[in-house]
């Protein structure tokens, strides 16, 4: 699926090799897996994903490409890889 941000492909559940990947937030507000909001910035957009593969309850940790420290739990199909390259 590509829009003026530039590609993206959806996660799936068991999907490997998705640790240091960039992905693009899908939802207004990010949630966890029992749906409390994500710790991170509000209007995120871009997050880089820590975890390799989904973990059993659905989530992925991630964080803000310019706050490492930041980490938070978000629902893997609220996520998509971006494809394109990072904005400087």
């Amino acid at each position: 699926m590509a829009d003026e941000r530039g590609r993206r492909t959806p996660l799936r559940h068991g999907q490997t090799g998705l640790r240091g990947r960039l992905a693009r937030v899908l939802v207004t507000e990010p949630t966890d897996e029992v749906d409390w909001p994500a710790d991170l910035p509000t209007g995120i957009e871009t997050v880089v994903i820590v975890d390799d593969e989904p973990n059993p309850h659905h989530t992925l940790r991630v964080h803000p490409p310019d706050d490492p420290t930041r980490i938070a739990l978000v629902v893997y199909d609220q996520l998509a890889l971006c494809e394109d390259a990072p904005e400087a």
